[in-house]
């Protein structure tokens, strides 16, 4: 006869040490930094029976005070373009399925409302580098699945370029909030005779 198996009880984890004094201050701080922050406007993703989008809509039972936080997210009056804009948003992560990841949805809509857009140009420069973000992730993402050098090259390049597109757009962006005022500062420097530079 077999002997029976023993059921092995599980290790026991090992206790972690506590935080040091300079990590508690970091923690209290950056805690204080956190709860000051205003909390960002989110998104809850309506999905079919199959799992499919259908239609996003707010967190809460006050549609009325999302609308108005949404719109401001993308610095406009009305639904048109912050619903416009949305779709865009949710087309970049839809995936073949038909799904939409809400995680990310709200991640992308963070983006755009921390470039604190004071029109719709401005929402839609955010929008765009919130897109060129993500795909830019796919593509890295991509480019580290792959094992061969041209499919590598290919995903490698594409994100280069969104990174370089996504930078143009951020200064831009910044461009126009400064009211396209340039910062530019001149120094001169005079060497006279006998002098050093």
């Amino acid at each position: 006869m077999g002997k029976k198996n023993a059921a092995v009880a599980p290790e026991p984890k090992p206790q972690l040490p506590a935080p040091s004094e300079e990590e508690r201050r970091a923690s209290d701080a950056a805690r204080s930094r956190v709860r000051a922050r205003a909390p960002r406007v989110r998104v809850k993703v309506e999905r079919q029976k199959d799992g499919s989008f259908k239609e996003v809509g707010p967190h809460h039972a006050d549609f009325e005070a999302w609308m108005y936080r949404l719109e401001d997210a993308f610095a406009s009056r009305g639904i048109a373009f912050p619903t416009s804009q949305m779709n865009h948003l949710m087309n970049c992560i839809l995936d073949g399925e038909r799904r939409v990841d809400e995680g990310k949805l709200n991640a992308l809509l963070a983006m755009v409302q921390g470039a604190n857009a004071s029109n719709e140009l401005e929402a839609a420069l955010a929008v765009q580098i919130a897109m060129a973000h993500e795909l830019t992730m796919q593509a890295m993402r991509r480019a580290s699945r792959v094992d061969q050098i041209p499919q590598y090259d290919s995903a490698g390049n594409m994100a280069v370029r969104l990174m370089r597109a996504m930078a143009g757009h951020m200064e831009l962006l910044a461009k126009l909030q400064r009211g396209g005022e340039q910062t530019v500062r001149v120094e001169h420097v005079h060497v006279h005779a006998g002098g050093q530079a």
